[in-house]
Parts: structure tokens; C-alpha cells; sequence
């Protein structure tokens, strides 16, 4: 199983349900995995991390508290007008991709105008953000002693949103394989630098 944002933590909750059916998990978002389980004698590397993750839920990472607590206000405008829906989504890729904040660096109009259609064309801009608000009534926390233990590899891109130390994210995955320190990428890892992620999931299969 292999994932990114929602994806991570939808991967790594099947590997941790079902890991008699999982042969490896490999994620490039290892810090949207759930919080650790067991948060004694955090290294000052891993509690920077943590601290950085908290500023990042209000700078970076607020659409997730709006999104939790009003998906189906904020979902009205966003299935209403497709300038809103542009004007809700497009800063989101600006942000978080390794684009240096110059967009079309890394996603061409047309790209982005797809993305947006997608969501336009569908009508499912609102139905997406319930996913915040379930998850906030409900989120998947790790309990003391829990882990995923199967096979694990993560790829840490440098533009990703929140970029946990390998000890950290060894507190969630017992079994690391593989940690891969990508030169260039961000959260949109597998838009931005396909190459680069299937290469890294590619060579993680092959040692299993």
C-alpha cells in the first residue's frame, strides 16, 4: 500500500488493520501518520518537530479546522462559484508544492484548470471536506505499545508540509526499510516528481 496526504493515513491504517495482507507500506507524508502511541523521551529534534507541526495547523495547515468544523458552509461557495472554488484551491498548490511560490514553475494553467474541473464538473468539492469533519470526531490515534509493523519506507520531500525525523516516525512504524531524502518535491509529491517517487516505491518493492 502506498500513499500520500489522505492516502498516508489510509494506507498505514490498512497495513496497521490488516498487516497478514500487506506486504510492505510506503508513504511520502510520514507526518500526517498518527501521533505516536508511546511520546516518552522525545529527542529535541522530535519536539521541535511537534511544536512546528502545531504552527503549521495555523499557518499552512487551517483549511483543516475550517474544513472540520463548517464543510458543508464553506462547501456551498465552493460548489456555487468556480471562482471561489479557484480561489479556495490554487493558493493550497502554491503553498505546498516545492514551487519557491512561483505556481506555474510547477503546474501549467491548463494542469491547474483540470484540477479544478474535476472538482467542478462533479460537484464534489463539498462532499470531500466531510472527510475533515469525520475525522475530527474520530481521528486515529495510536494507543501505548501500538504500532504498524510491517515493511515500511518513507520518502521525505524538502517542500512537504510537515517533515517528521525518522525517530519519530519510527515511534508509528516498527519495521523501517528504507528513508529517502528526495532532493526536490512537495506535498503534491506524485504530481511534482513522479519519477522520483515511483523510483523510490519501485526500489523498496524489489527488496522485499
Amino acid at each position: 500500500v502506498q500513499g500520500g496526504d489522505w492516502g498516508a493515513y489510509v494506507a498505514g491504517r490498512i497495513a496497521f488493520d490488516q498487516p497478514e495482507a500487506v506486504a510492505g507500506f510506503h508513504t511520502n507524508a510520514p507526518g500526517l501518520l498518527p501521533i505516536p502511541g508511546d511520546l516518552e523521551d522525545l529527542s529535541e529534534e522530535e519536539v521541535q518537530f511537534a511544536q512546528a507541526a502545531q504552527r503549521s495547523q495555523l499557518t499552512q495547515g487551517y483549511h483543516q479546522i475550517v474544513h472540520g468544523l463548517a464543510p458543508d458552509s464553506i462547501g456551498v461557495g465552493l460548489t456555487d462559484s468556480p471562482a471561489a472554488l479557484a480561489a479556495w484551491l490554487v493558493p493550497r498548490y502554491r503553498l505546498w508544492s516545492d514551487c519557491a511560490e512561483d505556481l506555474e514553475s510547477r503546474f501549467s494553467k491548463r494542469d491547474l484548470c483540470d484540477l479544478l474541473t474535476f472538482y467542478w464538473a462533479t460537484g464534489t468539492a463539498a462532499s470531500s471536506l466531510r472527510l475533515y469533519a469525520a475525522t475530527r470526531q474520530d481521528r486515529w490515534r495510536l494507543a501505548p505499545g501500538e504500532r504498524i509493523t510491517v515493511p515500511t519506507a518513507a520518502c521525505d520531500f524538502p517542500g512537504e508540509l510537515v517533515r517528521p525525523p525518522r525517530a519519530w516516525t519510527a515511534r508509528i512504524c516498527a519495521d523501517i526499510r528504507s528513508w529517502t531524502e528526495m532532493p526536490r518535491g512537495g506535498h503534491f509529491a506524485a504530481w511534482e516528481e513522479p519519477e522520483l517517487l515511483s523510483e523510490d516505491l519501485i526500489g523498496f518493492l524489489r527488496g522485499l
